[in-house]
Protein backbone atom coordinates (compact mmCIF):
# COMPACT_ATOMS: atom_id res chain seq x y z
CA UNK A 1 0.00 0.00 0.00
CA UNK A 2 2.91 2.68 0.98
CA UNK A 3 4.87 1.79 -2.31
CA UNK A 4 1.07 2.23 -4.51
CA UNK A 5 1.17 5.76 -2.60
CA UNK A 6 4.37 6.68 -3.40
CA UNK A 7 4.02 5.96 -7.03
CA UNK A 8 1.36 7.81 -7.51
CA UNK A 9 2.45 10.76 -5.43
CA UNK A 10 5.54 10.69 -8.10
CA UNK A 11 2.86 11.12 -10.93
CA UNK A 12 1.09 13.47 -9.52
CA UNK A 13 3.27 15.82 -8.30
CA UNK A 14 5.77 17.88 -9.72
CA UNK A 15 9.37 16.50 -9.51
CA UNK A 16 10.87 18.88 -7.40
CA UNK A 17 8.27 19.01 -5.11
CA UNK A 18 7.67 15.23 -5.05
CA UNK A 19 11.83 15.10 -4.07
CA UNK A 20 11.60 18.03 -1.91
CA UNK A 21 8.78 15.97 0.09
CA UNK A 22 10.67 12.90 -0.17
CA UNK A 23 13.42 14.39 1.40
CA UNK A 24 11.89 15.84 4.29
CA UNK A 25 10.07 12.30 5.09
CA UNK A 26 13.46 10.10 4.87
CA UNK A 27 14.50 13.11 7.59
CA UNK A 28 11.87 12.66 10.12
CA UNK A 29 12.25 8.81 9.94
CA UNK A 30 16.18 9.37 10.54
CA UNK A 31 15.04 11.76 13.29
CA UNK A 32 12.35 9.81 14.70
CA UNK A 33 14.42 6.38 14.75
CA UNK A 34 17.87 8.31 16.64
CA UNK A 35 14.90 9.52 19.09
CA UNK A 36 13.48 6.17 19.68
CA UNK A 37 16.74 4.11 19.72
CA UNK A 38 17.55 6.37 22.37
CA UNK A 39 14.60 6.57 24.63
CA UNK A 40 13.64 2.63 24.29
CA UNK A 41 15.92 0.26 22.35
CA UNK A 42 13.69 -2.61 22.71
CA UNK A 43 10.61 -0.87 21.19
CA UNK A 44 13.19 0.36 18.62
CA UNK A 45 14.30 -3.37 18.10
CA UNK A 46 10.76 -4.67 17.47
CA UNK A 47 9.57 -2.13 15.04
CA UNK A 48 12.60 -2.29 12.72
CA UNK A 49 12.28 -6.60 12.82
CA UNK A 50 8.36 -6.40 13.53
CA UNK A 51 7.86 -7.38 9.71
CA UNK A 52 10.59 -10.01 10.01
CA UNK A 53 7.86 -12.79 9.86
CA UNK A 54 6.36 -12.12 7.00
CA UNK A 55 9.03 -11.27 4.16
CA UNK A 56 8.51 -13.39 1.47
CA UNK A 57 4.34 -13.24 2.24
CA UNK A 58 3.48 -11.14 -0.61
CA UNK A 59 0.11 -11.95 -1.26
CA UNK A 60 0.87 -14.82 -3.11
CA UNK A 61 -0.71 -18.08 -3.77
CA UNK A 62 1.07 -20.03 -1.10
CA UNK A 63 -0.84 -23.17 -2.33
CA UNK A 64 0.44 -22.92 -5.89
CA UNK A 65 4.02 -22.25 -4.26
CA UNK A 66 3.49 -24.82 -2.60
CA UNK A 67 2.90 -27.15 -5.55
CA UNK A 68 5.80 -25.65 -7.58
CA UNK A 69 7.89 -26.25 -5.01
CA UNK A 70 6.88 -30.10 -4.39
CA UNK A 71 8.03 -30.08 -8.13
CA UNK A 72 10.84 -28.91 -7.92
CA UNK A 73 11.61 -31.18 -4.84
CA UNK A 74 10.54 -34.01 -6.97
CA UNK A 75 12.85 -32.87 -9.90
CA UNK A 76 15.93 -34.03 -7.42
CA UNK A 77 15.54 -37.41 -5.71
CA UNK A 78 19.09 -38.09 -5.62
CA UNK A 79 19.72 -34.74 -3.39
CA UNK A 80 21.64 -34.92 -0.46
CA UNK A 81 18.81 -32.88 1.52
CA UNK A 82 16.94 -29.63 1.60
CA UNK A 83 18.59 -26.18 2.59
CA UNK A 84 16.40 -23.03 3.07
CA UNK A 85 17.69 -20.38 3.39
CA UNK A 86 16.26 -18.03 5.29
CA UNK A 87 15.34 -14.32 3.32
CA UNK A 88 17.67 -11.46 4.18
CA UNK A 89 19.47 -10.71 0.56
CA UNK A 90 18.02 -10.51 -2.67
CA UNK A 91 19.72 -13.34 -5.15
CA UNK A 92 20.43 -10.45 -7.63
CA UNK A 93 22.07 -8.50 -5.14
CA UNK A 94 24.75 -6.67 -6.77
CA UNK A 95 27.09 -7.97 -3.83
CA UNK A 96 27.53 -11.49 -4.00
CA UNK A 97 27.72 -12.08 -0.57
CA UNK A 98 28.06 -15.19 2.28
CA UNK A 99 24.92 -16.20 2.02
CA UNK A 100 25.04 -16.99 -2.07
CA UNK A 101 28.43 -18.31 -1.94
CA UNK A 102 27.51 -20.66 0.58
CA UNK A 103 24.04 -22.03 -1.12
CA UNK A 104 26.48 -22.55 -4.14
CA UNK A 105 28.52 -24.51 -1.90
CA UNK A 106 25.48 -26.47 -0.56
CA UNK A 107 24.07 -27.33 -3.73
CA UNK A 108 27.62 -28.35 -5.56
CA UNK A 109 27.70 -30.92 -2.47
CA UNK A 110 24.70 -32.34 -3.61
CA UNK A 111 21.64 -30.59 -1.90
CA UNK A 112 18.85 -28.73 -3.41
CA UNK A 113 19.01 -25.15 -2.03
CA UNK A 114 15.92 -23.50 -1.25
CA UNK A 115 16.71 -19.38 -1.37
CA UNK A 116 13.99 -17.52 0.23
CA UNK A 117 14.08 -14.21 -1.09
CA UNK A 118 12.90 -11.07 0.76
CA UNK A 119 11.34 -10.31 -3.71
CA UNK A 120 12.03 -6.58 -2.90
CA UNK A 121 14.64 -6.57 -6.28
CA UNK A 122 14.14 -10.43 -7.06
CA UNK A 123 10.58 -10.23 -8.10
CA UNK A 124 9.44 -13.59 -8.58
CA UNK A 125 6.09 -14.74 -8.17
CA UNK A 126 7.16 -18.68 -9.11
CA UNK A 127 9.36 -21.18 -7.89
CA UNK A 128 12.19 -20.06 -9.82
CA UNK A 129 15.45 -21.81 -10.98
CA UNK A 130 18.73 -19.64 -10.79
CA UNK A 131 21.34 -22.36 -10.98
CA UNK A 132 21.89 -26.17 -10.86
CA UNK A 133 20.57 -27.10 -7.71
CA UNK A 134 19.73 -23.97 -6.54
CA UNK A 135 15.77 -22.14 -6.59
CA UNK A 136 14.27 -18.20 -5.38
CA UNK A 137 11.34 -19.24 -3.07
CA UNK A 138 9.17 -15.45 -2.92
CA UNK A 139 7.08 -17.04 -0.06
CA UNK A 140 8.34 -18.49 3.35
CA UNK A 141 5.46 -19.96 4.12
CA UNK A 142 6.09 -22.45 1.90
CA UNK A 143 9.44 -23.02 2.43
CA UNK A 144 8.09 -23.86 5.73
CA UNK A 145 6.53 -26.59 5.10
CA UNK A 146 9.06 -28.66 3.66
CA UNK A 147 9.44 -31.75 6.37
CA UNK A 148 13.32 -32.60 7.39
CA UNK A 149 14.75 -29.20 6.23
CA UNK A 150 18.23 -27.59 7.16
CA UNK A 151 17.61 -24.64 7.82
CA UNK A 152 20.60 -21.49 7.30
CA UNK A 153 20.08 -18.37 9.56
CA UNK A 154 22.59 -16.05 9.58
CA UNK A 155 20.68 -12.99 11.24
CA UNK A 156 19.73 -12.93 15.26
CA UNK A 157 16.08 -11.33 14.42
CA UNK A 158 15.43 -14.47 12.05
CA UNK A 159 14.71 -16.80 15.46
CA UNK A 160 11.30 -15.68 14.73
CA UNK A 161 11.53 -17.19 11.06
CA UNK A 162 12.67 -20.60 12.17
CA UNK A 163 9.48 -20.21 14.12
CA UNK A 164 7.57 -21.05 11.01
CA UNK A 165 9.08 -24.24 10.75
CA UNK A 166 8.22 -27.44 12.56
CA UNK A 167 10.20 -30.11 13.91
CA UNK A 168 11.87 -32.20 13.40
CA UNK A 169 14.53 -29.61 11.45
CA UNK A 170 18.51 -28.86 11.77
CA UNK A 171 19.47 -25.44 12.12
CA UNK A 172 23.31 -23.83 10.89
CA UNK A 173 23.55 -20.27 12.73
CA UNK A 174 26.05 -18.56 10.94
CA UNK A 175 26.83 -15.78 13.32
CA UNK A 176 28.82 -12.95 10.58
CA UNK A 177 28.69 -10.04 12.68
CA UNK A 178 29.19 -8.88 16.34
CA UNK A 179 25.90 -7.65 17.39
CA UNK A 180 27.40 -4.45 18.63
CA UNK A 181 27.28 -2.82 14.88
CA UNK A 182 23.55 -3.25 14.95
CA UNK A 183 23.95 -0.13 17.52
CA UNK A 184 20.91 -1.01 19.28
CA UNK A 185 21.48 -2.11 23.06
CA UNK A 186 18.03 -4.31 22.64
CA UNK A 187 16.84 -7.29 24.87
CA UNK A 188 15.41 -8.49 22.00
CA UNK A 189 18.32 -8.83 20.09
CA UNK A 190 20.41 -10.46 22.58
CA UNK A 191 17.91 -13.06 23.50
CA UNK A 192 17.46 -13.70 19.63
CA UNK A 193 21.10 -14.51 19.32
CA UNK A 194 21.31 -16.57 22.28
CA UNK A 195 18.11 -18.61 21.44
CA UNK A 196 19.83 -19.31 18.07
CA UNK A 197 23.33 -20.17 19.62
CA UNK A 198 21.64 -22.52 22.04
CA UNK A 199 19.18 -24.26 19.50
CA UNK A 200 21.59 -24.70 16.77
CA UNK A 201 22.53 -27.92 15.45
CA UNK A 202 25.45 -26.42 13.52
CA UNK A 203 26.93 -23.22 14.66
CA UNK A 204 29.75 -21.34 12.69
CA UNK A 205 31.44 -17.83 13.36
CA UNK A 206 33.41 -15.33 10.84
CA UNK A 207 36.17 -14.46 13.15
CA UNK A 208 38.40 -15.03 16.34
CA UNK A 209 36.57 -12.43 18.38
CA UNK A 210 33.08 -14.26 17.92
CA UNK A 211 34.00 -17.87 18.47
CA UNK A 212 35.53 -16.23 22.01
CA UNK A 213 32.17 -14.78 22.76
CA UNK A 214 30.84 -18.06 22.23
CA UNK A 215 32.69 -20.66 23.13
CA UNK A 216 31.67 -21.46 26.47
CA UNK A 217 27.97 -22.09 25.44
CA UNK A 218 29.36 -24.10 22.39
CA UNK A 219 32.27 -25.26 22.36
CA UNK A 220 31.90 -27.18 19.03
CA UNK A 221 31.65 -23.71 17.57
CA UNK A 222 33.24 -23.96 13.83
CA UNK A 223 35.27 -21.03 12.89
CA UNK A 224 34.69 -20.39 9.30
CA UNK A 225 36.50 -17.41 8.31
CA UNK A 226 35.14 -15.05 4.83
CA UNK A 227 37.47 -15.92 1.87
CA UNK A 228 37.88 -15.18 -1.71
CA UNK A 229 35.99 -16.30 -4.65
CA UNK A 230 39.44 -17.75 -6.48
CA UNK A 231 37.28 -19.06 -9.67
CA UNK A 232 35.89 -14.86 -9.11
CA UNK A 233 39.11 -13.46 -9.25
CA UNK A 234 41.88 -15.20 -10.60
CA UNK A 235 41.47 -14.59 -14.54
CA UNK A 236 42.67 -11.06 -12.86
CA UNK A 237 45.99 -12.53 -13.06
CA UNK A 238 46.76 -13.17 -16.85
CA UNK A 239 47.72 -11.01 -18.67
CA UNK A 240 50.69 -10.08 -16.88
CA UNK A 241 50.46 -6.62 -15.14
CA UNK A 242 52.04 -3.74 -16.66
CA UNK A 243 55.36 -2.62 -16.23
CA UNK A 244 55.10 0.35 -14.25
CA UNK A 245 53.21 -2.12 -11.76
CA UNK A 246 55.68 -4.71 -11.39
CA UNK A 247 57.70 -3.29 -8.24
CA UNK A 248 54.94 -3.68 -6.26
CA UNK A 249 54.48 -7.24 -7.12
CA UNK A 250 57.40 -7.91 -4.24
CA UNK A 251 54.52 -7.71 -1.76
CA UNK A 252 51.17 -8.82 -0.80
CA UNK A 253 48.70 -6.54 -2.70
Amino acid sequence: MFELLVRVLRRLLPTQLYHCLRAVWRRWQAFFGRTLKRISPDAYYLLTTHGIRKHGRFRLDTRRLRHELDEAISAHPRRKGIVVVLPGVEWHLPLFQRPHQLARAFARQGYLVVFCTPNRMDRVRHITRVEEHIVLCPNLASAAAIPDAIIYAYWAPMRRMVELFSPPYRLIYDYLDDLDIFGVDARGLTFDHAWLVEHATVMSVTADRLLAQVRDRRPDAVLCPNAVDYAFFHPAASPAPPEDLRPLLDRPI
